[in-house]
C-alpha cells in the first residue's frame, strides 16, 4: 500500500474517539481547486442530490488534479451517475451513447452508493449527470476538468504528490454521522465495493506520514492520538469492507491499542466487534474485559466504546447464547457507564454541533435564492 512519501505493506459501527469530537464548521466547504488530492462533487460530503442542484449551478466545472478524484454519494436507487456523450448531450440532457459510472445500488447491505470518480486525462472535461428522468433537466449535473498542469501522483515513481493530510476530510468522505438513540459515531461510506475500500485505505494510510497534524479534528492531538486514530480507522475499512480482512483488522486495531491516548478505547470496542464477527465468542468476552479494565472509569467518551461492545453482544443474545460478560471487569462496572444522558458535556457539545452543522448547510444551499 502507497503511503505519501513510500511505499510500505500493510500489517461502525462508529469512529474513534477523538475523530467524534467537533471540528472546524468552516472547513465543510472546500475550495474549488485542484489543490486537493480528492474533492467533493458539491464540495461539502460528496452528496449527488437534487437538494445539491444550486450549488451545482453555482459551480459548473469541479476542477481535479491528474490523478485526483472527485467524490459522489447518493441514496440506494435514487440516482446514478452518467458520463453525457459530449457538451451538446450535457447541455441538452440526451442520454443517447451515455456511460453509466455508479449504478442505482451497488449492495443492498448498504443504504447508499459511493463512487470516485478518477481524473485521469490532461485537459479533458467529463460531463456528468443523473439519467432519473427529470433530473439533469433540474439541473443534477457538473462538468469535471482534469488539470494539465497539476498531478496528484508522479506517473513514474507512484509517489503521492497531493496528500491526504486532513482527517477531518476523510471522515466527511467516510460518511461521519452520529446515530441519536445510542450517541455512536457511525461511519456508512467508502467502503461498499473491494476496489473503494482499497482507495478509501490509501487515503487514511497517507495520514500517517502528517500526524500528529493530520488529526485536524482535535487541535491538541498527540502522535499517539493521531496514530491510533488512523489505525482504527484502518482496521474499520478493513472488517467492514465487502470481502473482511480479519487478520489485517485485528493487526491495525492492535497497533491502535499499543499507540495508547485518546483512540485505545475504540480501537478495543471494535476488536471486540471483530471477535463477535468471526463467532469467536470466547475472545470476544476476552477482549470485552479487556475493554472494561482499561476504559471503564476513563478516556472513553463518556462510555461510548463499553456501550457500543454491550449493544453488539446484546444483538446477539437475541439469536444464540453469547451475552455480556457476567464475570470480570464488565460485571463490576457502575451501571451510570451504560446511561445516556443529555446533560453530558461530551453529547451537548455535539448535539450543537450537529445543528449548527445543518443550520450552516442549510444557510449555504438556500440563501442565494431567497
Amino acid at each position: 500500500m502507497t503511503r505519501c512519501s513510500g511505499i510500505k505493506n500493510s500489517v461502525c459501527e462508529s469512529g474513534p474517539v477523538s475523530i467524534s469530537r467537533a471540528s472546524n464548521i468552516e472547513k465543510i466547504v472546500d475550495e474549488n481547486n485542484a489543490s486537493n488530492r480528492f474533492t467533493f462533487v458539491d464540495l461539502r460530503e460528496g452528496l449527488w442530490s437534487l437538494q445539491q442542484v444550486e450549488i451545482y449551478k453555482e459551480n459548473p466545472i469541479i476542477e481535479c488534479p491528474l490523478g485526483g478524484s472527485v467524490v459522489f454519494y447518493y441514496p440506494n436507487y435514487k440516482h446514478d451517475v452518467v458520463a453525457m456523450a459530449d457538451k451538446e448531450h450535457y447541455e441538452n440532457c440526451i442520454f443517447e451513447n451515455s456511460i453509466v459510472l455508479a449504478p442505482f445500488s451497488v449492495s443492498e447491505d448498504h443504504d447508499s452508493v459511493t463512487y470516485y470518480h478518477h481524473c485521469t486525462t490532461p485537459g479533458q472535461i467529463d460531463y456528468i449527470s443523473c439519467s432519473v428522468p427529470g433530473h439533469c433537466d433540474f439541473g443534477q449535473k457538473i462538468k469535471i476538468r482534469t488539470s494539465s498542469t497539476v498531478k496528484a501522483r508522479d506517473e513514474v515513481t507512484g509517489e503521492w504528490l497531493i496528500h491526504s493530510s486532513s482527517l477531518e476530510r476523510v471522515m466527511r468522505l467516510m460518511g461521519r454521522n452520529f446515530d441519536n438513540p445510542y450517541r455512536f459515531l457511525t461511519l456508512d461510506r467508502g467502503y461498499q465495493t473491494e476496489s473503494l475500500a482499497n482507495e478509501t485505505l490509501e487515503l487514511i494510510w497517507c495520514g500517517l506520514d502528517h500526524c500528529p497534524s493530520f488529526d485536524d479534528i482535535s487541535p491538541d492531538s498527540s502522535l499517539s492520538d493521531c496514530e491510533g486514530a488512523v489505525y482504527t480507522l484502518m482496521g474499520f475499512v478493513s472488517r467492514t469492507r465487502p470481502i473482511p480482512q480479519y487478520e489485517e483488522a485485528e493487526s491495525y486495531y492492535e497497533l491502535a491499542i499499543e499507540s495508547g491516548g485518546v483512540n485505545e478505547c475504540a480501537a478495543r470496542s471494535y476488536l471486540t466487534k471483530l471477535h463477535l464477527s468471526k463467532e469467536a465468542y470466547e475472545n470476544a468476552t476476552k477482549a470485552a474485559n479487556g475493554l472494561c479494565e482499561v476504559c471503564g472509569n476513563k478516556n472513553d467518551g463518556f462510555g461510548a466504546s463499553i456501550r457500543q461492545a454491550k449493544y453488539e453482544f446484546d444483538l446477539l443474545s437475541n439469536t444464540t447464547n453469547v451475552s455480556w460478560p457476567t464475570e470480570g471487569s464488565c460485571a463490576s462496572l457502575h451501571p451510570s457507564v451504560f446511561e445516556i444522558t443529555s446533560s453530558s458535556s461530551y453529547v451537548s457539545f455535539h448535539q450543537i454541533f450537529f445543528i449548527l452543522t445543518t443550520l450552516l448547510t442549510l444557510f449555504l444551499t438556500t440563501g442565494k435564492t431567497r
